[in-house]
């Protein structure tokens, strides 16, 4: 894997990405290494809408899953944001 595309400009910019793992469960990746200013790719599920990775840019290689019921709750969900 090429690890430039994982690698964060700053240390501000990679605490800031390393505090969105706590939200909800890592399914893949989650990896860092402070010294390399590195995060790998990584899924999160279990997500809450309410968490910090849903409310802000994320600006980074993490994608947060929210788990709904239904296609309707999905479209719902989508147009509240």
């Amino acid at each position: 894997m090429n690890t430039h595309l994982s690698k964060r400009s700053t240390f501000l910019a990679l605490r800031r990405l390393v505090s969105f793992l706590n939200n909800g469960k890592i399914a893949v990746g989650g990896e860092t290494d402070p010294s390399e200013r590195f995060v790998a790719p990584t899924i999160l599920v279990d997500v809450k809408p309410t968490d910090p990775v849903m409310q802000e840019e994320i600006f980074g290689p993490i994608l947060p899953i929210v788990t709904v019921g239904n296609a309707f709750e999905a479209m719902k969900f989508i147009k509240s944001r």
